[in-house]
């Protein structure tokens, strides 16, 4: 149940209309943009739900180049992205699953299913539509907490060309170009290309190469019939390809011998985990050599629609496919991490109390790869009222089918191990001593930049269908009422064909399947056209999955579906001249059977797997202004706070070996531990408890400002822009246990603009006080760690660029 606070806030405020970029202009303006954020075109101020907008002049004027851009100009979204996976975080509601998403990714209504590929390349877009909360009624796919769309410009009935040529520091380069207008009678069509290329900000000491750079490749191409207002039949195809490379991320670590808290080892002395703050440095000593990672995806979409008397029929179709490629240098370490060598037969197993000599010490570097690829098709069918009436409704149906293939292989060097020599885990309180054999000793090659070892490879399949619906009574000319539904069934297959190096389970498990129905309601009150607002109670539901590792409990063999019930509230006021807007939404979140990642508890699995534990209290508020005291002044901010905190019987079993519990230890130094609250087979005496702690990798507190200039034009006709943006985000846990933090940083960019249509030079810079911060941390797989605390490796942000930029668009 709600908290008296977000109870009270009901009758003392009225809750949110649409949210829309600040940059935004007049409350008119605002009431003529087109958004499809409920599956059908409306005018942004018509929407009773919590949406931000980005439109092409925001992204161009901010320097909006992907998700963290995007991130930052919209309340309530962080995101993250460095070592694997690019995931966004929505309203305190991040916990890995490989489930699906929380915050799903679009582009173009095409949902983005590869979580390597999500960060898709902003080509030729139109606008950006954020919509916080739940979707699940209308998008369904992995929107449990928000979902993110990009769409595409349309072609354009004339002939029209623009192109933009860049240059920067950090060998900073792109290039983009785009040419519209008609092609046959009847049809338009549009031709976007671009490529961007940066060198990263940091070197490795190990070779001089750079560390975090990128390449970037994009083509995007509409063909689309030509507005007709007697046409019965409209259509619409697109086609979207990116091809993208990246560097190796700046990385370092902080292992055993840095951490200060949990509890201590006997023999070594050495803590369980690390306390405070992440320390920052920008040193880094990487393997060379690595190859590059790279991702590759591309999309083919078919929207169609016919106008059936008042009614109005549309189809999506679409495929998309993605493949990764993400490279890792395991040990984070030019030199290679020390381990043992023993002989098969004579040293590599121990006589208790006769601890035995291992043969040498030896250094040996670890590649690791993964490969995730994606394929994805869709149809959805929806019908439709005319918008604008008195009572709109829609009615649909969507089917979609989805192959994930998860492969990771891994590379030690072999060096001069002989054929009957193993790898050996380092004990450090006595590292001649020889400790358990190491897993690294199954992946030994020659070369680990060339080959590596097959290590684990899951292929899953789900197939989805659902019914879903809306319908918005307008019963008074002040008052709507509004309810959706979705309906929705969904398959789940998986052949997990290798595991930890060795044959896994296959199809054994058989199909799951699972049915949810998830609703929203909202009822909204305009008194005025300046004052709009809502209050919505909506559910988010994401799938429940197996863990793909052979030998586990049947209590962590598979996982529960987890859902959230949020209610929102809110007050977005277009005001005077001066004070252009106030934008004020209040959020309460309700989690249960929140999916989390941890360690297994099976005796000898020690990988990582994704269990359920209660749930969390999320409470928020997000706050945007405008303000314009001048004609040729504009001052833009907002924040964000969230308390995203587990509810009462959460516990965290994964994390007893960062407490420090095992091996006799009963104590931490941090953890809160006690007996399980839902014991199984094989349940420790002791977990931690999280109850009341703050969610892993929520910051807390976020806020974006900007200044923007805009003198009187010369008499040339020469116009300039300036703009100041600066972007605040707090400390944020490694995970809920609350030791480890890491993510403050408040980063500054400007850009000038000198604009005479129809050429612009813009002179811009990013990050301009070079900022050092930690942008994401994550650490590596807990098997090979059977001795030493696991280590946690720390990837550090970009520093300062700057660069020119020269456009043309006629």
């Amino acid at each position: 149940m709600a908290p008296l606070w977000v109870a009270a806030a009901v009758a003392v405020a009225w809750v949110d209309a649409p949210r829309t970029a600040l940059a935004a202009a007049n409350p008119e303006e605002l009431s003529e943009v087109v958004i499809t954020a409920r599956k059908r075109d409306e005018k942004l101020a018509d929407v009773p739900l919590s949406v931000t907008v980005l439109d092409q002049q925001a992204l161009e004027s901010g320097a909006v180049h992907g998700l963290r851009e995007i991130a930052s100009r919209v309340p309530g979204l962080s995101f993250e992205s460095g070592i694997l996976l690019a995931i966004p975080i929505m309203r305190g509601q991040w916990q890995p699953s490989i489930a699906g998403d929380n915050v799903g990714i679009f582009v173009d209504g095409v949902y983005q299913a590869n979580r390597a590929a999500i960060d898709a390349e902003l080509l030729d877009v139109a606008r950006i539509e954020v919509v916080a909360g739940p979707q699940s009624a209308l998008f369904g796919h992995s929107t449990f907490a928000g979902a993110i769309n990009h769409v595409s410009q349309a072609p354009t009935s004339t002939l029209a060309t623009g192109a933009a040529l860049e240059g920067g520091t950090d060998h900073w380069r792109a290039l983009q170009g785009w040419i519209s207008g008609p092609v046959v009678h009847g049809w338009n069509a549009r031709l976007a290309l671009s490529a961007r290329a940066a060198d990263g900000s940091w070197t490795n000491r190990a070779d001089g190469q750079s560390l975090g750079g990128f390449e970037r490749r994009a083509l995007a191409f509409t063909l689309q019939r030509a507005d007709d207002a007697a046409a019965r039949w409209n259509a619409t195809l697109r086609a979207r390809f990116g091809d993208n490379r990246n560097q190796l991320p700046p990385t370092n670590t902080i292992d055993g011998t840095e951490y200060n808290c949990g509890s201590r080892d006997r023999n070594s002395g050495q803590w369980s985990y690390y306390c405070g703050r992440a320390p920052v440095r920008m040193q880094f000593d990487l393997s060379p050599g690595v190859p590059d990672g790279s991702n590759r995806s591309a999309q083919v979409s078919l929207q169609q629609s016919w106008r059936l008397a008042s009614l109005q029929l549309q189809s999506d179709t679409s495929f998309y496919s993605a493949t990764a490629d993400l490279v890792r240098d395991f040990d984070v370490s030019s030199a290679g991490q020390l381990l043992g060598v023993c002989t098969i037969g004579i040293n590599c197993t121990t006589v208790s109390g006769l601890p035995r000599p291992v043969n040498r010490l030896v250094r040996v570097n670890e590649i690791q790869h993964f490969r995730p690829v994606s394929r994805e098709w869709a149809e959805e069918l929806r019908l439709s009222n005319a918008t604008g009436s008195m009572f709109e409704w829609l009615l649909g149906v969507t089917a979609f089918r989805t192959q994930d293939t998860n492969y990771q292989s891994m590379g030690v060097t072999r060096g001069d191990l002989a054929a009957n020599e193993q790898l050996t885990a380092l004990l450090p309180a006595t590292p001649t001593a020889v400790g358990p054999v190491s897993q690294f000793s199954r992946a030994l090659v020659v070369d680990p930049t060339l080959t590596q070892v097959d290590q684990a490879d899951t292929r899953s399949l789900r197939t989805t269908t659902a019914v879903f619906g809306s319908a918005s009574w307008r019963w008074r000319p002040r008052w709507r009422l509004g309810a959706e539904l979705r309906l929705t069934r969904e398959q789940l297959e998986i052949d997990s064909r290798v595991a930890n190096f060795l044959p896994s389970f296959g199809r054994a498990i058989g199909t799951r399947t699972f049915r949810d129905a998830t609703p929203r309601l909202s009822i909204e009150f305009s008194p005025s056209a300046a004052l709009r607002s809502y209050a919505s109670v909506a559910k988010g539901s994401r799938s429940g999955g197996i863990n793909p590792f052979p030998g586990l409990l049947d209590s962590e063999q598979t996982f529960r579906p987890e859902f959230n019930w949020t209610t929102e509230l809110g007050l977005r006021w277009q005001g005077t001249a001066l004070w252009r807007g106030v934008q004020l939404t209040l959020y309460y979140v309700d989690l249960r059977d929140t999916q989390i990642l941890g360690f297994s508890n099976t005796p000898q699995v020690t990988n990582l797997i994704t269990r359920n534990t209660a749930g969390m209290h999320n409470r928020g508020l997000e706050f945007a202004t405008q303000l314009q005291p001048a004609t040729w002044l504009r001052v833009e901010a907002s924040v964000s706070w969230v308390d995203a905190l587990f509810r009462a019987g959460s516990e965290d079993p994964g994390a007893l070996a960062f407490c420090g519990v095992g091996g006799g230890n009963q104590t931490s130094t941090f953890c809160t531990l006690g007996a399980p609250r839902q014991p199984s087979a094989g349940s420790p005496a002791l977990v931690p408890w999280i109850d009341g702690n703050l969610a892993g990798r929520v910051p807390r507190l976020t806020w974006h400002a900007a200044l923007v200039l805009q003198p009187r034009a010369l008499a040339s006709g020469w116009r300039s822009t300036w703009r100041l943006d600066a972007d605040y985000q707090s400390d944020k846990f490694e995970r809920g246990i609350e030791g480890l933090y890491f993510g403050r940083r408040l980063l500054l960019d400007a850009r000038w603009t000198l604009q005479r249509a129809p050429w612009s030079v813009e002179l811009w810079g990013r990050n301009l006080a070079d900022e050092r911060y930690i942008a994401t941390m994550a650490g590596p797989q807990p098997q090979f760690y059977p001795t030493l605390p696991r280590p946690m490796h720390l990837v550090a942000g970009d520093g300062r660029r700057i660069g020119l930029t020269l456009r043309y668009a006629h």
